[in-house]
């Protein structure tokens, strides 16, 4: 029994060890450690046991790598080290974290990191490595401590000496595909380096390693319990199988090096072999210790230098500039086939910078752990001893604090002299524990990364994505595709047969086609041309490619181009064309070679001259087609269909003395030809493979004979001319009936497709740049008058218009490229072309080519052309020499006539329906058409009414886009976000624009002086307009809505209820704004119900309705959300019947404010003077929505920006304490000294704080108006975020408006926040908040209407001004406010203009 009682009383003695031993490991220690850490200013997430913060860091990680960077770009910290980015951005950059029980302290400043590192005192060590690593990395060099460390160094150190590494790396492959070919690279070298041997032999060590490395990176990423390595799971199993079949082959490995090594025993292998047998045992290393360093330097050596190289590279292939410089340099020092030799790896400045900015970008290790020994003072903080110090080196890489603004940029020239901060930049660690194999990384990048130069050029593969990952190293997440290629002259992409490149180039064009342009420019190469842009981004601007068996080779160079095209041998033929292509444009004088091309030439040419008189009758007929279609409003018309019915119409008269209603059917069936011909043209010709000819053949010839006779006599036409070569006897002046029909094939066709393509790309580009089209107009107008006729005389003059053609031919060419045929052997500048490859000159990227048209290529700017074309070589859209387009001079007379007849009569704009999508077809067109607004225009348009909706719909969309995403930054120009359809539509229609509400007109005014004549008219002929029904359920019948003399006896009731007439009730407005200071988070607990109901019925049920279009007698209709507004009314009503019935006794007696003087004036006789119940109601209604959300958004906009803005939260905060103190409270006359009060107003809108402040009915002191930098920065707030975006106004009687005339009934439509950012009246620093602008009042008074003007302007101006004064000392008095870094920047108009997702901002208490 005794014994029994003796076992139970040890088995509890141990168990309360056990747990005590718990308690002081799991909750003593922790505690000290914060409770230490806290007391010196530093904290950190809280401790969660028993995995400390492990749990969460996973999580980050997770987060982060679940989705790759939206583009290559080099600010990735938060990508890779999500935990720590977060944790500082929360806690300070010095911050305590937990993995398991142990602390971590992160710590980012590079003095205290080099402290760190370079303590000779051994105060900081490496962290005991987690077991489960050692079955990657072994007990070698890299996880060793103390006495081992210094031994097994000593034996190692000699290995790294660079000189011998040179010759062997120098023999490792020469062909590099990034992540994985590098990692071949490197496991080769570190074999011949480090163990005499190659990757062959270790292949199966590799392959085992990274097995390990997936198990091993399993494991670490939680918290290792003691013991666990030991229990028999599934996966401790695997690891156990695949370090017991590492260390056998290593082992192998070693016994087969072994006689061979110890006699050469520089190398790594060698030298711990040599060690092996040595007496003294500091100088002695076992076998088992050499097997561990093996396995160490099998992992370590491979996977840095592999990442190392493979994000020098990828940054090298994408940037050029830098892969030129650094491939000049080698080539200077190597030359191209030149043996690197290690004497010379020392003049390689350029890539030793390229290396070390890849480093600082990409570190191989993105942090370092130590281990505090003892406790340890580090600059001013004291460190216990066991918390291990995180140094983030990957953090400190890219600390703009550190290394300047381009910290995310690629910027190797920052280590031209070294680095601009040595200790912010540690790769490979420092101090005592510097890696081993520095000096043998860097010589390796510097080999291998010079012959990869000698030799190849590297791109950035399009599978490439971005997405830096933390494994045991910094590694691509998804690899790291690189184009890699050898290019001494010229090449190109491979043949594959049967059919070369065809599919490839298939290929690219359905995709590019896949999607139109996002916007409306003329960087389109690449959608047009993508596989030429490709392979030459690829292989070079000239570049050799197969359209089956045919090579083709592109002659980018303008110089070549002009030496092919004005080649006077003949040396260069046009191809033969495809057969199939025939059935389109017959054998006509486009497709024809030889002496047949010369004869045709001849006898067809003179028909290529005058016509002027043909074209205007063509333009005539069309254009009153337009203006009976017209009138004088707007009209959507596709310009592509327009342009090829009258382009058809002018070659018909022109060309064959016909017209197009003659020709239509001959048209109709080529456009069906061209869809057949073009698919057979993407592909390659299978001889034989072609058909029958088609029916429009027939057409030809009846209409040949039809026009005869006719024609015989006057032959000066193309018809003419070819049908009276039938009967000449003379060979090369004849042409048979056949050939005749071939060029009218010809011409019906390409007459047709390359004019009305010019003419729809030319008036495209008139309506979107309306400067040109202005211009234009002007030459036009002041060339033939509004009415004149077109007369080829004259067209000589239009200088304008012709500078405008041919900038338009420059961007949008009819053909895109053209070819010509090497007819023998033939020399071409440098290039020697043997008979039969094909020379294929791409006139749009000739045109598109920076180099040779400057910076602004992608611009429309005809003055370029203003003297002729600054670079003739460069522009040939109509092709040049011999062969130049017969109807060069037919398309530019046309482009004249036409342009200048519509300039004549209309204004043109890009509708808004018009999608861009340049593609090429036979030439160059829009895929979705090209839809235009014509319309004849006095003054003023705007986009097309709609019905029943008008524009509302759009307005809608609008909204919805702008509102999906928020701004990408905190800043101030944001006009587009909150009025994006008054944007859209001033951009197209002019700044005074109409659109349309229901059926409701709508004209925007956004000129000061027109909007002062406005709301300053004293007669009255602007009122404000009915509101939507629907809108009285929120706001009453109050003073904000009424009319008329109903709004002038309101306005007299109420008006001295906001007269500033002393100081008296200042403590009142600052016991309301007290409860900011108490209530934490101004959470809003105290809103009244009925405040509470306003704010969900708006943003629930009154916004949405406003959004569409009122329609009469809906709000009856019992539908649901009818039900909930009738529902909430009727409570809001009662609840302001109970809260009148309460204060009615009280405050009839003193009614000096708002409710007083309305229940004062419930009793009075005179009817201009009284006020009933249902009235007074109305206007509680009115003012406990619009005083809250007026005053709440102006106060949260000016909160936001004194916390953005420090310079002026400091200078405010500064005079409100010289004026109030630290705890003195506001009155009215301490107020009239607050000369700086940067005043931004901080209650949120879900705080109560204005309606809380409204229903104390608050005297305004007059003195208040002497502040005169208090106003400044008032101003400059409500400037740049009033509180209402825009005014409306109806016109009430016919009227006149500055130059205007405004029938009765339209709504002027005043848009207050574009104004306020209008940099016309603001200057160039309209969207930066500068106080300083209004510290003579306002630049521009007519520009600054936040609370309105005239008699209906704000009531509460005076009252929301001095609530702001208020409140804003009382926080500046106690709290110092920031940008919370939560905050989202997303302005939205509601009622008021509100954040969208709130406005956080954090709150600290001065002390």
């Amino acid at each position: 029994m005794v014994g029994e009682l003796v076992d139970f009383n040890s088995v509890i003695g141990w168990i309360t060890t056990v747990v005590c031993r718990c308690v002081y490991l799991f909750l003593w220690i922790p505690f000290n450690i914060q409770l230490h850490f806290r007391r010196q200013g530093i904290s950190g997430p809280p401790l969660r046991l028993p995995f400390g913060n492990a749990r969460e860091i996973v999580r980050f990680m997770k987060e982060a790598q679940a989705k790759p960077l939206p583009a290559f770009h080099h600010d990735f910290v938060g990508r890779v080290l999500p935990h720590y980015t977060h944790w500082t951005s929360s806690y300070g950059k010095c911050c305590l974290f937990w993995f398991g029980t142990q602390p971590m302290l992160a710590i980012p400043k590079p003095e205290l990191i080099r402290e760190v590192l370079l303590n000779p005192k051994g105060d900081f060590e490496k962290p005991e490595f987690n077991p489960l690593s050692r079955r990657l990395i072994g007990d070698g060099l890299f996880g060793l401590r103390g006495k081992k460390r210094l031994r097994h160094k000593r034996i190692i150190l000699p290995a790294f000496h660079k000189t011998r590494w040179v010759k062997e790396a120098g023999e490792g492959p020469k062909e590099v595909d990034a992540f994985q070919e590098f990692h071949v690279l490197a496991a080769d070298i570190n074999s011949r380096t480090a163990f005499g041997s190659n990757y062959e032999e270790g292949k199966r060590i590799f392959s085992l390693q990274e097995e390990q490395t997936t198990l091993v990176l399993q494991a670490l990423r939680s918290v290792y319990i003691p013991g666990f390595r030991f229990i028999p799971t599934q996966k401790n199993r695997e690891r156990w199988r695949i370090e017991r079949e590492i260390r056998s082959l290593l082992r192998v490995l070693i016994a087969g090096k072994k006689e061979e090594l110890k006699e050469k025993s520089m190398n790594l292998l060698g030298l711990m072999l040599s060690a092996n047998d040595k007496e003294k045992e500091e100088q002695r290393m076992s076998t088992e210790e050499i097997v561990d360093e093996c396995k160490t330097f099998y992992f370590v050596g491979n996977e840095t230098t592999a990442n190392f190289l493979t994000w020098t590279v990828l940054l090298l292939a994408l940037h050029k500039e830098w892969q030129s410089k650094a491939r000049d340099e080698v080539l200077s020092v190597f030359g191209r086939h030149g043996h690197i030799d290690a004497e010379s790896l020392g003049q390689l400045k350029i890539v030793e910078m390229v290396l070390k900015e890849s480093l600082r970008l990409y570190p191989p290790a993105v942090f370092l752990l130590r281990e505090v020994c003892k406790d340890t003072k580090l600059g001013d903080l004291t460190l216990p001893a066991g918390v291990e110090v995180y140094l983030p080196i990957l953090a400190v890489h890219h600390d703009a604090n550190l290394w300047g603004p381009d910290v995310s940029e690629f910027n190797p020239g920052r280590f031209y002299n070294g680095s601009s901060d040595p200790t912010a930049f540690f790769p490979f660690g420092m101090g005592s524990r510097v890696c081993i194999g520095q000096n043998l990384a860097m010589t390796e990048g510097r080999v291998v990364i010079s012959m990869i130069l000698q030799q190849f050029y590297l791109d950035v593969a399009p599978t490439y994505v971005h997405a830096p990952m933390p494994m045991m190293t910094l590694q691509p997440q998804y690899g790291a595709q690189v184009f890699h290629f050898r290019r001494l002259g010229i090449a190109g992409p491979p043949l594959r047969l049967p059919f070369g490149n065809a599919r490839e180039i298939v290929r690219f064009m359905k995709e590019a086609q896949g999607k139109p342009l996002p916007a409306f420019h003329h960087d389109f190469v690449g959608r047009v041309l993508p596989h030429y842009i490709h392979w030459t981004s690829l292989y070079g601007k000239c570049c050799l490619f197969w359209f089956g068996t045919q090579p083709r080779l592109a002659i980018p160079k303008p110089e070549l181009i002009r030496e092919v095209l004005l080649n006077p041998k003949g040396d260069f033929e046009r191809p033969e064309f495809n057969p199939l292509s025939r059935r389109l444009i017959g054998d006509g004088l486009v497709g024809l070679r030889g002496k047949k091309w010369l004869r045709h030439k001849r006898i067809i040419l003179p028909a290529f001259h005058g016509m002027v008189s043909a074209m205007v009758a063509s333009t005539e007929v069309m254009l009153e087609r337009w203006v009976k279609e017209t009138g004088e409003g707007p009209k959507e018309v596709d310009a592509f269909q327009e342009f090829h019915v009258l382009a058809a119409d002018i070659i018909s008269r022109t060309a064959f003395g016909s017209n197009y209603e003659e020709g239509k059917r001959i048209f109709s069936l080529q456009e069906e030809q061209t869809t057949l011909v073009l698919q057979a043209l993407r592909s390659v010709y299978i001889p034989s493979f072609r058909t029958e000819k088609g029916g429009e053949l027939s057409l030809l010839r009846v209409l040949i004979a039809g026009k005869k006779e006719e024609l015989k006599e006057k032959s000066m036409n193309l018809l003419g001319l070819m049908l009276s070569a039938i009967d000449k006897e003379r060979e090369e002046q004849r042409m048979s009936t056949e050939e005749i029909v071939d060029e009218c094939k010809t011409f019906y066709f390409a007459g047709k497709e390359t004019t009305a393509n010019f003419l729809t790309w030319t008036v495209l580009l008139l309506a979107l740049h309306k400067e040109w089209q202005s211009k234009a107009r002007d030459e036009v107008l002041s060339v033939f008058g509004r009415h004149g006729h077109i007369d080829a005389e004259s067209l000589g003059q239009l200088k304008i218009v012709e500078m405008v053609l041919k900038e338009s031919l420059r961007l949008y060419p009819p053909a895109v490229f053209l070819r010509r045929e090497v007819c023998k052997d033939t020399k071409l500048g440098d290039l020697t072309l043997p008979a039969g490859v094909e020379v294929f000159l791409p006139i749009l990227a000739v045109h598109h080519d920076a180099d040779l048209w400057g910076p602004d290529v992608s611009e429309f700017n005809p003055t370029r052309f203003s003297n002729g074309s600054s670079n003739p070589a460069a522009f040939f859209p109509f092709g040049m020499g011999s062969r130049v387009c017969i109807g060069q001079n037919l398309a530019m007379t046309e482009g004249r006539v036409v342009i200048s007849m519509i300039l004549q009569q209309f204004f043109l704009d890009v509708a808004p329906t018009y999608v861009h999508a340049p593609m090429p077809m036979m030439t160059l067109q829009p895929q979705y058409g090209a839809q235009v607004l014509h319309f004849r225009r006095q003054g003023i348009s705007g986009p097309p009414l709609r019905l029943p909706f008008g524009n509302a719909r759009e307005i809608v969309r609008f909204m919805k886009e702008a509102q999906a995403k928020p701004l990408p930054a905190f800043h101030h120009d944001f006009v587009g976000r909150v009025l994006p359809h008054y944007i859209h539509w001033t951009s197209l229609y002019g700044k005074c624009c109409l659109f349309w509400f229901g059926t409701q007109p709508r004209l925007a005014i956004p000129k000061p002086e027109l909007i002062r004549e406005v709301l300053l008219n004293p007669k009255g002929d602007f009122e404000r307009p009915e509101f939507n029904p629907l809108s009285r359920q929120l706001i009453g019948d109050g003073l904000v809505g009424l009319r008329g003399k109903k709004w002038l006896r309101h306005k007299r009731i109420i008006l001295p209820a906001f007269h500033a007439r002393g100081g008296g009730r200042v403590h009142e407005l600052g016991r309301s704004s007290s409860a900011i200071v108490e209530c934490t988070g101004w959470s809003g607990r105290n809103l009244s119900r009925s405040s509470r109901s306003v704010v969900f019925f708006v943003k629930l049920f009154f916004w949405p309705a406003l959004r569409s279009v009122y329609v009469p007698g809906s709000r009856f209709l019992p539908t649901q959300k009818n039900r909930e507004r009738w529902r909430t009314e009727s409570e809001i009503k009662s609840l302001l019947r109970v809260l009148i019935a309460g204060k009615q006794e009280e405050l009839e007696e003193k009614s000096t404010n708002l409710l007083g003087l309305m229940l004062s004036a419930n009793n009075e006789e005179r009817e201009e003077k009284t006020m009933s119940m249902e009235e007074i109601v109305d206007e509680c209604k009115t003012f406990y929505f619009a005083g809250k959300e007026a005053t709440a958004a102006f106060l949260t906009w000016t909160v936001l920006l004194l916390a953005s803005h420090k310079e002026w939260q400091s200078k405010a905060r500064d005079e409100v304490l010289s004026v109030l103190g630290r705890h003195g409270h506001p009155v009215a006359e301490s107020l009239d000294q607050l000369k700086i009060v940067s005043l931004r107003f901080c209650s949120s809108t879900q705080y109560p704080l204005g309606c809380h402040i409204v229903l104390q009915f608050l005297i305004v002191p007059k003195n208040v108006a002497v502040m005169k930098q208090v106003e400044m920065v008032l101003k400059e707030s409500l400037r740049l975020y009033p509180p209402a975006v825009h005014l409306h106004r109806q016109a009430c009687k016919d009227m006149k408006l500055g130059d205007l005339t405004l029938p009765a009934g339209v709504q002027v439509y005043l848009p207050i926040l574009a104004v306020h950012h209008n940099a016309e009246f603001w200057g160039p620093d309209v969207s930066e908040f500068n106080p300083a602008r209004f510290s003579d009042g306002s630049s521009n008074p007519a520009a600054f209407f936040p609370f309105a003007m005239g008699p209906r302007v704000c009531i509460g101006k005076n009252l929301v001004m001095t609530e702001g004064r208020v409140v804003i000392s009382m926080i500046l008095q106690q709290f110092s406010l920031d940008v919370s870094p939560t905050y989202v920047h997303a302005p939205m108009q509601l009622m008021a203009l509100q954040p969208q997702y709130g406005a956080q901002v954090i709150l600290h208490r001065m002390s």
